[in-house]
């Protein structure tokens, strides 16, 4: 959940408790469990009486709060819908037309099927909802609170999983667009759709909970409103080895409250592989994408570059930041604020449009110890400088330092000279440079800039050039400072 009235959101949560023990902040009622034993998929009420319920048959009897053919009635509020279907999976219940809206909070959860443990390592989910015409399974606008599980959605022309505009939805441990293993595509038209408040994937367990979003002819992940996207792997594999690309990877399309794409420190997602950008922000106002790995393999080393940049900003918008992302072999630049190819610094840094362009970091030296950089023709205010390594200049830049943490020297303001910032960096490669502008009062700013020029890292002391230091630099050393 996100950031709320703590005060409010304690009184509903202990109401709800008062009125019903282990009630939900959207149900005070006992939560109808109904099981669906059958692949069928019909005219609603076609299996009446022979003991069978099918999964649409489950939905309206959820919706309605009635039995439908063999399905038992739902209950007013929550209800949760799982599968007990005879014989080994796994299961494929192909939909022939488009399924009920979800009208009230509901938990779908297919990770129960046969075995309680289909989320975790190795992964095998059983349970597949595979359609043709429409859209998959869509939450309608009073059903927040779901919970959509352990499910393989595929073969939809429309969105597999609508779940804006509901709020405080969770959806985790799903295979959107891809078969069963996660290992090859069967395509939806797009993948899922999230709203505000809602979470897909996990911070907590993002190995168990990640969903795997690949395989969709337009884009994997569609953000309206803030949202929080954390361990998911979209436009790869399960494994996170190989391209299963998405139109585009995730597009932020709406939102005055910041999406949260990843966080700073270990649970950020996978968006490699994609045919076009693996982020697109054109619609939202503000976004924070953090501690992912946009164009690489899941171990961060490996080319799985998107087919455009990394990230694309196109929205007129001064609270989009990028801050511990590991960017590298993309098809455009590693962030491009406009879509137009790499942006060259102003003076003055007086221009508009994503972003307002802000200016990089300009490097002017970098050795193992030190980087010499300068923000001339910054505007004046207080930027967070980070620094990149690759191997090489168009390779995987891996942010340097502590995962999650800001080194306090690299928090700069601006000046017009240049500043040494202390770093340890790799004794060979090349080091390129982001600057955020922060200002939290009165009105609260935060942008990041497209990345600086590389510029390769020397060794001063490595005088033969050999990645150490030897007898023969020493030697050289001393008949240099000799004369």
């Amino acid at each position: 959940m996100h950031y709320r009235s703590l005060i409010g959101a304690a009184v509903v949560i202990l109401a709800a408790f008062i009125a019903s023990p282990g009630g939900s902040p959207a149900s005070v009622s006992a939560v109808a469990n109904i099981v669906v034993n059958s692949t069928a998929d019909g005219a609603l009420g076609t299996l009446a009486g022979n003991g069978k319920c099918d999964f649409r048959e489950a939905i309206a009897a959820a919706n309605t709060n009635i039995a439908v053919g063999s399905c038992p009635k739902g209950d007013a509020g929550a209800d949760t819908i799982t599968f007990n279907i005879d014989g080994p999976g796994p299961h494929s219940i192909n939909i022939t037309s488009p399924l009920p809206v979800i009208t009230e909070q509901i938990t779908i959860d297919g990770s129960t099927a046969e075995t309680s443990t289909r989320c975790a390592a190795p992964r095998s989910l059983s349970i597949i909802i595979h359609g043709a015409n429409g859209d998959g399974i869509s939450l309608g606008s009073n059903a927040d609170f779901s919970i959509i599980r352990g499910l393989v959605i595929n073969g939809f022309d429309g969105v597999a999983l609508v779940a804006a505009p509901p709020t405080d939805v969770t959806i985790q441990c799903n295979h959107i667009g891809t078969n069963r293993e996660g290992t090859a595509a069967v395509p939806n038209g797009f993948g899922v759709t999230i709203g505000k408040d809602s979470d897909l994937g996990s911070n907590t367990d993002p190995a168990v909970d990640m969903n795997v979003v690949s395989g969709n002819f337009i884009y994997g992940v569609g953000v309206f409103g803030a949202a929080e996207l954390f361990g998911n792997h979209i436009g790869t594999d399960l494994a996170g080895t190989a391209a299963i690309p998405n139109g585009f990877g995730v597009e932020v399309a709406s939102g005055t409250h910041p999406a949260t794409i990843g966080n700073h420190s270990l649970n950020g997602n996978l968006i490699s592989g994609n045919t076009g950008a693996g982020v697109f922000v054109d619609g939202a106002t503000a976004a924070n994408i953090g501690g992912n790995r946009i164009g690489t393999d899941a171990a961060g080393t490996g080319n799985l570059g998107n087919g455009g940049p990394g990230i694309t900003v196109v929205a007129a918008t001064t609270r989009v930041t990028f801050i511990q992302n590991t960017i590298g072999f993309n098809g455009g630049p590693g962030i491009d604020l406009g879509n137009d190819g790499p942006t060259p610094n102003d003076d003055g840094d007086g221009d508009t449009g994503p972003n307002l362009r802000q200016n990089y970091p300009v490097i002017t030296a970098a050795t193992p110890t030190l980087v010499t950089a300068n923000t001339n023709g910054f505007s004046a205010g207080s930027y967070i400088v980070e620094f990149f390594s690759s191997a090489t200049c168009d390779g995987a830049r891996t942010p340097l330092g502590i995962r999650g943490e800001v080194a306090p020297d690299s928090i700069v303001t601006f000046d017009g000279e240049e500043q040494n910032l202390a770093r340890a960096l790799p004794a060979t490669g090349f080091i390129t440079a982001t600057a955020t502008f922060f200002q939290l009062i009165p009105t609260p700013l935060l942008y990041t800039s497209e990345f600086s020029p590389c510029v390769p890292v020397i060794d001063p002391y490595d005088v033969d050039c050999d990645t150490d230091h030897d007898a023969v630099d020493a030697l050289a050393i001393m008949r240099y400072l000799a004369g």
